[in-house]
């Protein structure tokens, strides 16, 4: 009995202590003080180029001629990085280089660099570890990331997001749209234009109107809701069940095919040309652009929205 006291009394000061740990490591994280703010006066359609270590990085649109950096962190964060800022040609350039290591538990050496920039800009972001948020940005956006998320807000131009291994959303996008990530989610809503959009191990949920869409994962589902003229629409998927809602007036030439499932195709004006339960290949309204939907493991839904 006293050696199971002992052993419970021996628990419950580890667990207090690693609970300590944590607060403390939480409150050096709340802790962040502004380690480098700069401003740089500047041009409409010039560019932004930010290389960072391990941060966030939060970009927004606003109504000035000014590109305004503020860096956020710990102090620690000068120990281990030096931080380059410059603008020249045209281009204001934010970057670090690692001066050593990171120890395990070094959690107060993570920042964050925030960043306006005149709205119509174009921006090329990249970072090792950290999430990527950019709102407002009218130019050509590329943003790459190595483990974090990727989120845009009310954007247009041309945009390049990728993630080894994070989410990726997107709404209210205009322009030309390429999304990749390694093992998330995708969202991308209220998009105005051609997108593709790949993962290899999430979802994929696309609301799109008036281009040409692309959409693939290796093992989840795809969901599409697309409004306006078809110009190309082609969906697969390796081990989850595709659905899709389309205008009635929608022309297309279709192949709907399945390995594992069935087609369950409710769109009114079609005209089938070869159909079984997992197959249908016909017309929509009498033929247009290619529409094509294949999975190899699940089911296949057409609505008229």
């Amino acid at each position: 009995m006293k050696a199971l006291q002992e052993r419970t009394k021996f628990f419950l000061i580890s667990l207090l202590t690693i609970a300590g740990v944590f607060l403390s490591s939480a409150e050096i994280i709340a802790q962040e003080n502004v380690l480098y703010e700069k401003n740089y006066s500047v041009n409409s359609n010039e560019s932004l180029i930010v290389k960072m270590s391990a941060a966030d990085i939060d970009i927004v649109g606003w109504n000035s001629s000014e590109v305004h950096i503020v860096v956020e962190g710990n102090e620690s964060v000068k120990d281990h990085y030096d931080f380059t800022f410059s603008y020249k040609n045209g281009t204001v350039e934010v970057s670090t280089e690692k001066k050593s290591d990171w120890k395990i538990w070094s959690w107060s050496k993570g920042f964050k660099v925030k960043v306006k920039v005149p709205s119509e800009f174009n921006v090329e972001v990249k970072t090792s570890g950290g999430d990527i948020e950019i709102k407002k940005i009218d130019g050509e956006i590329g943003l790459y990331t190595s483990g974090g998320d990727v989120e845009i807000d009310n954007s247009e131009g041309s945009l390049v997001a990728k993630t080894s291994g994070g989410d990726i959303e997107l709404d209210e996008f205009e322009g030309t749209v390429k999304l990749k990530t390694s093992g998330g989610d995708i969202e991308a809503k209220h998009i105005e234009g051609s997108i593709e959009a790949k993962t290899s191990g999430g979802d994929v949920e696309l609301n799109v109107s008036d281009g040409r869409v692309i959409g693939g994962t290796s093992g989840g589902d795809i969901s599409l809701k697309y409004n306006g003229t078809n110009e190309g629409v082609e969906l697969y998927t390796s081990g989850g069940s595709i659905s899709v809602q389309l205008p009635s007036n929608f022309e297309a030439d279709v192949v709907l095919k399945t390995s594992g499932g069935g087609i369950n195709n409710k769109f009114e004006n079609s005209s089938p040309r070869e159909i079984t339960k997992s197959k249908f290949i016909g017309l929509y309204n009498g033929g247009g652009a290619d529409f094509s939907a294949k999975t190899s493991g699940g089911s296949i839904y057409v609505n008229e929205r």
